[in-house]
């Protein structure tokens, strides 16, 4: 096989391990994707299995939980029994409460009749039994009051009074039949009086000086409590009740404890339940091992590729070595086949030269004639330069006069014009030295002379054209005798021409002549430099005639034969020489190796060296070199220990890992040079178990950068789409004339590339976790987590030289309809009121809008917005008018709080959708009472007071309006 074919056969398996390597690559790339998606999960996995048991650790935390389930929480199931059991035990408990609470209630109300037995006035028990027979039907009325309605005669009243004194104290009942009726309730009650209380019919007769007898009435005692006329029991019943209330309330207070236990115990079991619907430990676990075991197989795999492409680009490596060394050796053997070619050559070259030789002397003869008649034509056109010389002297010598002429004429010098005559220039200037003189005698001419004087400065520009070598020419041309005269001047033209014509022919062709001498003589060299000597030069080999031609070279022969003889004689002398330097040199190089191997004292050696002294001096040479040798690379390696110490000991001083406490760190701060020496292994090993779990950390660190970085791609997106979309929401609707459809702000940002803002992310998060390991409680402000969305955000779009990442543009609303944006800066300066107010409520209208369509739990109408007061501001219809479409755009529900009576204004609330509702604020107030008074009860055919007053309890305690307040700030 050539080497050609041995390059092509290496070559192909090049291609082919690098196409496997290729392969390789590409897969190791796609399992890198991969393998990143399932770490992702597998952290994902990990984190939620993670999150699951740390709720149930807190939920464990919970004694009620863990009395209620003794299997142990192992799933959402189990928690959701718990919470079910919890929530059944609090009401349970509550009711306990109750029960113990009204029975320390009784207690306590009867402790308050025995505390205020005797001390209480006895009008409260008239009334007492009154409201009770009111509340048996039985029509009833205190004894004073029947007396005031009865005794007619006020006087009298006191004496009737004095007379019937227990009437007066006491209750009548105005039916007597129903007498028995009210007796009878009376004993079944539950009345606790602290005086005895009669109850009495109406009298017969109301007599004011008559007492009724008591067979006049019938009458019915009420007996006050027992505590007032028997004081043993009361104590008695007063220590029952005070324990009765206090181990009530002991009891009561222990029931609501264990009801807000379990109430507390079932909410986080049903917050479990919600954040983990249908979720088991179990099946979390499963699924975190088999992510894990799918990320260490994919791992593995990984490791199989890296191999296969390491081993591959190994393997187009050597193939690639091979080929190299194939075509160099193909290159090599090229060479000395082109070489031997030449060298057949150059000995063909060498015959036909010999061969061509007479030929070339027949050429070289030729040669010499033609340089002769080139040194003829030489002198011939030497002689006509000096004709020409001759005529330029002439020339020169007429130079005076042509200047005194020219003075005459009284122009500048013109340029040298080579292809025309000077007299046409001559005449030029007679025209205009005539026409200057005319228009010098008077005005008539002065548009002559006008014209003159431009034309002569039109000459007069010209002449700067012209070289100075020219215009002296001109000059000395114009001064000769031929100038005066047109004829002579075109004659000594023509004639200039010609000469200079057949001048530079003759120059030509003795130009061609030389080069075809000299190109005639060059092919006639023989072809071995050394045996060429230039003679021409030389006079005495240089033939007077062509005659003398042959002798010379007879001469020449004779005289190559003798330098050829010596020259031999020199080479074998140089040889010679050269042999004799050669043995010196030898004899030499021997006494300087014996001297410089000898040694004063013999080596002690038990082996013999049976060889020649020269094999044996070879010998001492090669051994002395590998000393040598061994030796430098004895202080190479003794430098290169020396400064991997060093190298150790500047990095431990380093200020990046001063601070390091690792064992390994302080161990090599404390060791001396020989000691890191000595335990350099064993180090070595402790730092590469750190640097792989290090690496491994950073892995994982850049595994997590990478979830985070995608998911806040994620979300960076999401902002800028609701960026846009708030642009979108502010869209006025039409009807607003050039209004309609304006934004009122435009955010304009251009979206950086994908790749730059995935960088610019990517050191976010470095930099945020930074932030974070130096002060772990910044993420717990708000504020500094909404900057830091802002930062993100910005990073993802193009930071413009001018315009800066974002361009907000604020649109003024004017009453005249006229479209105008400008800058927020602005806004304090160029904004009346009732703008500012309507950019607010346009403002609020395009938020509510982006808030209402993008909700956690879906979409939600947009709201309501209450403003307080508005028109105090914003009176005008046009800006009302605004407010009023978009709110009605984005689905917001506009109301407007005024305690104005404008009719403009009632006039922007009259359109279709709007209601105007007024409050009446009148004397009923003083009664707790106030109305809502509706201009129209339908509107747009909607019932109002149906839709204000349906589905909610007229006596309900809670508010009408449920709201948030928001405040719109600069």
């Amino acid at each position: 096989m050539s080497a050609e074919e041995q390059a092509t056969a290496w070559d192909k398996a090049a291609d082919d391990a690098e196409k496997a390597h290729q392969a390789a690559v590409t897969a190791l790339d796609a399992l890198d994707r991969r393998l990143g998606g399932l770490r992702a999960e597998a952290a994902d996995a990990e984190r939620t299995l993670r999150d699951f048991d740390d709720d149930v650790a807190g939920l464990a935390a919970h004694e009620t939980l863990r009395v209620l389930v003794d299997e142990g929480l192992r799933g959402t199931d189990e928690v959701a029994r718990a919470a079910a059991a919890a929530d059944a035990a609090a009401r349970s408990a509550d009711l306990r409460a109750a029960e113990q609470e009204r029975l320390a209630a009784e207690a306590s109300a009867e402790l308050t009749h025995l505390d205020g037995t005797g001390t209480a006035p006895a009008g409260a028990d008239a009334l007492a039994v009154l409201a009770a027979l009111v509340d048996a039907h039985v029509g009833a009325v205190t004894g004073l009051e029947w007396i005031e309605h009865n005794v007619v005669d006020a006087d009298a009243r006191p004496a009737f009074i004095a007379a019937n004194a227990e009437l007066a104290g006491g209750v009548v009942v105005l039916d007597a039949a129903r007498f028995d009726a009210a007796a009878s309730s009376l004993a079944t009650s539950e009345l606790v009086t602290r005086t005895p209380v009669t109850v009495v019919t109406v009298p017969q007769s109301a007599a004011a000086e008559a007492a009724l007898t008591p067979d006049e009435s019938r009458r019915h005692v009420v007996l006050p409590h027992r505590a007032t006329w028997d004081r043993a029991w009361a104590r008695t019943r007063r220590d029952e009740l005070e324990t009765v209330r206090s181990a009530a309330a002991a009891a009561a207070g222990m029931a609501r404890a264990a009801a807000s236990d379990h109430r507390r115990a079932a909410a986080a079991g049903q917050q479990f339940v919600a954040r983990w619907p249908g979720a088991d430990r179990d099946e979390l676990a499963r699924r975190s091992r088999t992510a894990a075991d799918e990320v260490n197989a994919a791992e593995g795999q990984q490791e199989t590729l890296r191999a296969d492409r390491d081993g591959h680009l190994a393997q187009a490596a050597d193939a690639r070595q091979q080929r190299d060394d194939a075509r160099a050796r193909g290159v090599t053997a090229h060479a000395n086949e082109q070489a031997a070619q030449r060298l057949m050559t150059v000995c063909t070259q060498a015959d036909q030269a010999a061969e061509r030789r007479p030929a070339a002397e027949r050429d070289r003869q030729r040669a010499l004639r033609d340089a002769d008649d080139a040194q003829e034509a030489e002198r011939s056109a030497r002689t006509r330069s000096k004709a020409a010389t001759e005529l330029a002297a002439r020339t020169r010598a007429s130079r005076d006069p042509w200047l005194r002429e020219r003075a005459e004429l009284g122009v500048d010098v013109a340029a040298p014009d080579p292809g025309g005559s000077l007299e046409v220039v001559r005449r030029g200037w007679t025209a205009l030295r005539d026409e200057l003189h005319d228009a010098e005698r008077g005005l008539v001419e002065a548009g002559v002379l006008e014209r003159a004087g431009r034309h002569l400065g039109e000459l007069q520009a010209r002449l700067p054209r012209h070289t100075p070598a020219a215009i002296e020419r001109a000059e000395v041309l114009a001064g000769t005798i031929e100038a005066s005269s047109a004829e002579l001047r075109t004659a000594a033209q023509r004639q200039a021409r010609r000469d200079a014509s057949t001048a530079e022919s003759d120059q030509l062709r003795a130009e061609s002549d030389q080069r075809a001498a000299a190109a005639t003589e060059r092919s006639a060299r023989p072809a071995d430099r050394p045996n060429h000597v230039d003679l021409a030069n030389v006079p005495e080999w240089r033939p007077a005639d062509p005659a003398n031609i042959f002798a010379i070279l007879e001469r020449l022969e004779i005289r190559n034969a003798e330098l050829l003889a010596a020259r031999e004689a020199a080479e074998r002398a140089e040889t010679d020489a050269r042999e004799l330097h050669d043995l010196v040199a030898a004899d030499v190089s021997a006494l300087a190796d014996t001297s410089a191997m000898w040694t004063a004292d013999k080596p002690p050696t038990v082996a013999l060296f049976d060889a020649t002294k020269d094999a044996a001096r070879t010998r001492m040479r090669d051994l002395i070199a590998t000393l040598n040798s061994a030796e430098k690379a004895e202080r190479q390696a003794r430098d290169a220990l020396r400064d991997a110490v060093a190298d150790t000991r500047a990095a431990v001083a380093d200020p990046r890992w001063r601070d390091l406490d690792a064992p390994v760190a302080i161990r090599l701060r404390s060791l001396r040079d020989g000691e890191l020496v000595t335990e350099a292994t064993a180090l070595t090993r402790k730092i590469d178990i750190m640097t792989r779990s290090a690496r491994g950390d950073l892995d994982s660190l850049d595994t997590h950068r990478t979830v985070i970085r995608d998911g806040l791609v994620s979300l960076c997106r999401d902002q800028r789409r609701l960026l846009r979309e708030v642009s979108r929401s502010s869209r006025l609707p039409d009807g607003l004339g050039e209004l309609s459809l304006r934004p009122a702000v435009k955010i304009l940002f251009d979206e950086a590339p994908a790749d730059a803002a995935v960088a610019k992310l990517s050191q976010r998060v470095d930099a945020w976790a930074v932030e974070l390991a130096t002060n772990p409680k910044r993420a717990s402000s708000s504020e500094v987590r909404a900057r830091w969305l802002a930062d993100a955000v910005r990073d993802t779009v193009i930071d413009r030289p001018k315009a800066g990442p974002w361009t907000v543009e604020i649109l003024k609303p004017r009453i005249d309809g006229k479209v105008l944006y400008c800058p927020p800066d602005r806004i304090p300066h160029e904004f009346s009121g009732g703008q500012v107010l309507t950019l607010a409520v346009l403002v609020y209208c395009a938020l509510s809008g982006v808030r209402s369509a993008h909700r956690p739990g879906g979409a939600r109408p947009p709201g309501t917005l209450i403003l307080d007061n508005p028109f105090g501001a914003a009176s005008a219809e046009a800006l009302i008018a605004m407010q009023h479409r978009l709110a009605a755009h984005t689905g917001l529900q506009l109301v407007c709080a005024t305690g104005l009576n404008d009719a403009g204004v009632d006039a922007a609330f009259t359109g279709p959708g709007s209601v105007i509702v007024k409050l009446r604020n009148d004397g009923d107030l003083r009664r707790n009472l106030s109305f809502l008074r509706l201009r129209a009860t339908v509107v747009d055919g909607i019932d109002i007071a149906t839709a204000l007053t349906s589905g909610r309890d007229v006596d309900a305690q809670r508010n009408w309006v449920d709201a948030s307040a928001y405040r719109i700030g600069g």
